[in-house]
C-alpha cells in the first residue's frame, strides 16, 4: 500500500517536473523598443536619402528577443510593417506605405537571445544586419492613392520636411516556426506639430515710431505673445535689453546688446509654456522711468537638424515717468488683462463690457477677492499658469 502511494506521488512529481520543462523551453519571441527618438519634430529631407532611404540620423532601434528557443529553431522570421499619417484637414487616416520584411539564417547560441535592427542599418541595399542575419524586402504597398500621394509629396517637396500631423509606426512578427510571437508586436504614436510663428503683443510695438503710445506705466509690467501649437517645444525663454537712440542704430543693434533679463547674455528661461510673463520684482535690474527698452521672446525644439530656435519679432517700449499716472488707465487695463485671461471672454464680457453687465465702466483695484481670501491682482498670474495646466478649474464667477 505504501509502496503504490509512493509510486503514485513519484508519477505525479515526474508529470510536473515534465510540464514544467516543457512551458519553461517554450520557444517565446518578443520585440521590445531599446529607443525612439521622441524628441525630434522637425524631419527634414535631407536626413534621409530618397532613393535609397539611408540615414546617418538614429531614429529608432528595435530587438527581437528569442527566449528559451532551442539552438535548432527558428531559423527565419517574418514582420509585418506600416506606416500611417493623419494630417490636420483631413478626416482619415493616410496609409502611406505597408509590407513584409525577412530575417533569415538566424543563428541562435543561447537561450536569450536577441537581434537588433535600426533605422540606419536599413536601406534599399540592405541584405544583412550588422548581426549577421540576413534581411530582405518580401513585397511593400503604398496605401495611397495617385491624388494622394502627388498632394503629399507636393507637401513635402514645398516644406522640405515631412508635415505636420500625427504619425503610427506598426512592427509585428507575423510568421515563425514553433515559437510564440504573441507579444511581439509595436505601435509607435508620434505627433508632429512644428511651430511656424511666434509674435508680440504687449507691451509696446515694432515701430519706434510708436513710442509715444506705447508707454507702461507700472514698474513691473507683464509681457504676452502669441504662438501656435507645437508638440516638443521647450520653455519660452525672454531677453530685454535697454534701448538708447543715441548709440543704437536699430531695435536689433540694441536687443543684441548687453541685456537686464538675463544679466549680460542670452535669454532668461521663464519656466513656463504659457504665453505670459511678469517682470520679476526682484534679482534684476529695476526699469527705470523715462527709459526705452526692447525685448523678444524665443522658443526651441529638436530636428534632424539638431536643435532650432525660432525667435519672435522685437518690440519695443518707454517707462513713463510720470509717477502720477501709474495709478491711472494703463494700470487699469493691466487688471483687466488679467481678469479676462483667468475668467475667460465670455465671462469677462458679460461682466465688464456690456451695458448690463453688473461691472461695466468698473476699475478693479490693485486687490481681489478670491474664494473669500483678499490676493493681489498679480496672483492672477499664478493662477492663469495653473488653469492653462489644467491643474486648477474655476467652479464660478460671483460678484458681491
Amino acid at each position: 500500500m505504501d509502496s503504490n502511494i509512493f509510486k503514485v506521488v513519484k508519477y505525479i512529481a515526474l508529470s510536473l517536473f515534465l510540464s514544467t520543462s516543457f512551458l519553461f523551453s517554450e520557444c517565446k519571441i518578443t520585440l521590445t523598443e531599446n529607443f525612439f527618438n521622441d524628441d525630434i519634430i522637425g524631419y527634414y529631407l535631407s536626413a534621409i536619402d530618397i532613393d535609397t532611404g539611408e540615414s546617418n540620423l538614429l531614429l529608432f532601434d528595435y530587438q527581437i528577443n528569442f527566449i528559451g528557443c532551442p539552438e535548432d529553431s527558428p531559423k527565419e522570421l517574418e514582420i509585418e510593417f506600416s506606416i500611417e499619417i493623419n494630417l490636420p484637414g483631413h478626416t482619415n487616416q493616410i496609409s502611406i506605405i505597408e509590407g513584409t520584411f525577412k530575417l533569415t539564417n538566424i543563428t541562435i547560441n543561447d537561450q536569450v537571445y536577441s537581434i537588433s535592427f535600426r533605422n540606419t542599418d536599413l536601406n534599399s541595399d540592405t541584405v544583412a544586419l550588422p548581426s549577421g542575419v540576413e534581411f530582405s524586402m518580401d513585397d511593400y504597398t503604398i496605401g495611397i492613392t495617385a491624388n494622394q500621394a502627388e498632394e503629399l509629396s507636393e507637401l513635402i517637396l514645398g516644406l522640405g520636411r515631412l508635415p505636420n500631423g500625427r504619425y503610427s509606426f506598426t512592427f509585428e512578427v507575423v510568421s515563425c516556426d514553433a515559437a510564440d510571437f504573441a507579444d511581439a508586436k509595436i505601435i509607435k504614436e508620434l505627433n508632429i506639430f512644428l511651430p511656424e510663428y511666434l509674435s508680440l503683443l504687449s507691451p509696446g510695438s515694432s515701430d519706434i515710431s510708436d513710442l509715444l503710445y506705447n508707454q507702461v506705466y507700472i514698474p513691473y509690467p507683464i509681457f504676452q505673445w502669441n504662438a501656435d501649437y507645437c508638440s516638443k517645444c521647450g520653455d519660452y525663454s525672454i531677453r530685454i535689453c535697454e534701448y538708447d537712440p543715441d548709440t543704437h542704430s536699430s531695435l536689433e543693434d540694441a536687443i543684441n546688446s548687453l541685456s537686464i533679463l538675463p544679466i549680460g547674455t542670452g535669454f532668461l528661461d521663464t519656466d513656463s509654456q504659457n504665453n505670459i510673463f511678469q517682470y520679476p520684482v526682484t534679482g534684476f535690474e529695476d526699469l527705470h522711468p523715462g527709459n526705452f527698452y526692447v525685448w523678444q521672446v524665443k522658443r526651441s525644439f529638436e530636428t534632424t537638424y539638431g536643435l532650432e530656435e525660432k525667435l519672435s519679432d522685437i518690440f519695443v517700449f518707454q517707462m513713463n515717468d510720470n509717477e502720477q499716472s501709474s495709478n491711472n488707465t494703463e494700470l487699469n487695463e493691466q487688471n483687466l488683462n488679467l481678469i479676462l485671461q483667468f475668467i475667460g471672454q465670455f465671462k469677462f464680457d458679460e461682466l465688464f463690457a456690456l451695458d448690463s453687465g453688473e461691472l461695466y465702466n468698473y476699475n478693479p483695484s490693485s486687490t481681489i477677492n478670491i474664494d473669500g481670501q483678499e490676493k493681489s491682482l498679480d496672483y492672477l498670474l499664478e493662477l492663469i499658469e495653473l488653469l492653462n495646466n489644467s491643474q486648477i478649474q474655476i467652479l464660478e464667477v460671483n460678484v458681491e
